[in-house]
């Protein structure tokens, strides 16, 4: 029976397959008239922006644990990441030694920045499984579309309260026009 523990520490390396935390084409695309904010178009897009790329690591030591041929990370925090979240990204891995199962998760919480909304946070969760040369992408959209929504409704409540304000500007100016043109009649008329 294998089992221990142990300390994995990383000076200034990378993991592949996860992206920087920028969220900006996302919303972009989100901003476009018509578009749908459901999983169908929102999975494919954290796909492309976050499941590419290389997440460089200045700094990481994470503990494990090996027991009944498991390796085990949990909770990781990758805060000697460069990016650009409101938080480091968080992540787990467990292995199965004899198989070669594995199943990984990574939670990135990415900076909208002043796209930001109360009650909502763009965050996303990547997870792998499978075995280790050939694991499968599984994409968490939930968040990101709530947040999307969110955005969404917001900026759809400011424009009709721009339209809202510019239809009682146009009415009191129709006020003030026929005030005017009766106030000349009546002095007209005498």
């Amino acid at each position: 029976s294998m089992a221990g523990s142990g300390l994995l520490a990383m000076k200034e390396g990378q993991i592949e397959g996860i992206g920087n935390n920028d969220i900006t084409p996302i919303i972009e695309a989100a901003d476009v008239e018509g578009f749908e904010i459901n999983s169908t178009n929102i999975t494919p897009m954290i796909r492309d922006v976050f499941a590419q790329g290389n997440l460089e690591i200045t700094d990481l030591e994470a503990p494990f644990s090996i027991s009944r041929g498991s390796l085990q990370f949990r909770n990781i925090s990758l805060s000697g990441a460069v990016s650009g979240g409101r938080s480091a990204p968080v992540g787990s891995v467990e292995i199965d030694l004899i198989s070669g199962e594995q199943s990984t998760e990574i939670r990135l919480f990415p900076d909208p920045g002043k796209q930001s909304v109360s009650g909502g946070n763009p965050d996303v969760r990547l997870s792998w499984s499978g075995l280790v040369g050939a694991p499968k992408l599984a994409v968490d959209s939930a968040a990101m579309e709530g947040y999307l929504s969110i955005r969404s409704f917001e900026n759809e409540q400011r424009r009709v309260e721009i339209l809202q304000a510019s239809i009682l500007e146009k009415q009191r100016f129709r006020y003030e026009l026929l005030k005017s043109r009766s106030r000349d009649q009546w002095l007209f008329a005498k």
